[in-house]
């Protein structure tokens, strides 16, 4: 049994003045079954077309919901090591790992400084290959870890 076929409406214009327009039905033979016109044809393209259309969105959306669940996914260290070690020694540090012994000079104390107040200077840290390549696979939400031991006083050496 197929769908009865859609109601077509005429508006004309009532015999008073300033009134609402009345719509007037109007009938539709409906068609013979087994033949479909040239308006049908075109519906089912449209209709594939949108099918089409409605796939292609529906892939890209899910692709980017599968990125957007890959981002939000937490990164869990089971354990959080430590990216490197500055040992500070009376007249010098060391960072372990890289066998270099660095003087107290103006710009390693304003690294020390930065150290201290929490914060880890980019561009000294690039200035020093070795020390970017350690820290690789140790940043946590854009944070390193930073252990300093502090062998200054004569107790501790």
């Amino acid at each position: 049994m197929s769908a009865p076929p859609p109601l077509k409406f005429k508006l004309h214009k009532a015999d008073r003045p300033r009134k609402r327009l009345r719509p007037e039905v109007v009938e539709v033979a409906p068609a013979a079954p087994g033949s479909a016109s040239a308006q049908d044809a075109e519906w089912d393209e449209q209709d594939q077309g949108n099918e089409k259309l409605n796939k292609v969105v529906q892939d890209i959306e899910e692709h980017l919901l599968k990125l957007f669940r890959q981002e939000r996914a937490p990164v869990i260290r089971q354990e959080r090591t430590a990216a490197f070690r500055v040992v500070l020694l009376r007249d010098y540090f060391v960072i372990e790992g890289l066998g270099l012994a660095l003087p107290y000079s103006a710009d390693n104390q304003r690294f020390l400084q930065r150290l201290e107040a929490g914060r880890l200077p980019w561009d000294q840290l690039r200035a020093i290959p070795e020390l970017s390549k350690q820290c690789e696979g140790h940043y946590v939400n854009g944070a390193l870890r930073v252990v300093v031991e502090d062998r200054r006083m004569p107790e501790h050496a």
